[in-house]
């Protein structure tokens, strides 16, 4: 026996649904519900979106300090650091210095010390090959002590040029000690133990020739014949003698004070 059953049809279409949505729309306080709740949700959105854009910007401003930080510690270490360097630098020229000049002191020192303690007896070496008079020796010493250097290296002695190296002769070599002594000693024979008359009888030296022994610097002081005669003689060694005699009679008066 067939189903009788009256069976309703539910089914949509298209046409249906734009019936139904115009019905909608045709209902104002429908319509103002639905627009209501649309406006209330892209409200919704856009404060949701100004606080992202808010907590953004936080962010970036964050992010930017931050950087910042970052490169004014890696500014502050690279200044440090040049800073050191800088100082390092400067205590490094200043420690130089100070070894140059240190360096500079102890070799004058050594050379000062050896031509005090050197030299004179390499003069006086010299000199026993020459015929000085023995009393001519001490002051002779002296007055050549000067001219003679000492390599503070080596130790070896020179004679002085005019621009304290080396003295050359004329093959450009250097000039001997012994050859300069023997040729300071020939130049000047009033030393010399043959020695020849050199001037005329004087309080000093009583009548007849002046010798080498009278020129001194009491005798010159004390005598203007002497002075005279010695200056004619020797006036480098003349003068020498009385600007140490002067020299050391001053230091004697300013020990007594």
């Amino acid at each position: 026996m067939a189903d009788t059953t009256a069976v309703t049809d539910t089914t949509t279409t298209p046409a249906d649904d734009a019936t139904q949505k115009g019905k909608l729309i045709e209902d104002p306080k429908k319509l103002q519900t639905i627009l209501a709740d649309k406006n209330a949700k892209l409200e919704h959105l856009r404060v949701k979106a100004e606080q992202q854009e808010a907590e953004l910007a936080k962010y970036r401003s964050q992010e930017a300090e931050r950087q910042a930080a970052i490169d004014a510690e890696k500014q502050a270490a690279e200044q440090a650091k040049l800073t050191e360097q800088g100082k390092f630098q400067e205590a490094l020229a200043r420690n130089n210095q100070t070894w140059e000049q240190k360096h500079n002191k102890e070799l004058t020192d050594i050379r000062t010390n050896a031509e005090k303690q050197i030299v004179p007896g390499v003069i006086r070496g010299a000199l026993a090959n020459t015929p000085i008079l023995p009393s001519a020796i001490a002051d002779t010493t002296k007055l050549i002590q000067s001219m003679i250097g000492v390599n503070p290296v080596t130790f070896d002695t020179f004679v002085k040029g005019p621009d304290g190296r080396p003295l050359l002769d004329d093959k450009m070599q250097p000039v001997s000690v012994e050859a300069f002594v023997s040729t300071y000693i020939e130049s000047r024979p009033w030393i010399k133990q043959d020695r020849l008359a050199v001037g005329t009888g004087t309080s000093a030296g009583g009548k007849g020739a002046l010798t080498a022994a009278q020129f001194t610097a009491e005798n010159a002081l004390a005598d203007a014949k002497v002075l005279e005669a010695w200056e004619k003689a020797d006036p480098v060694g003349c003068k020498a003698a009385i600007a140490a005699h002067q020299r050391n009679f001053i230091r004697g008066l300013q020990k007594r004070r």
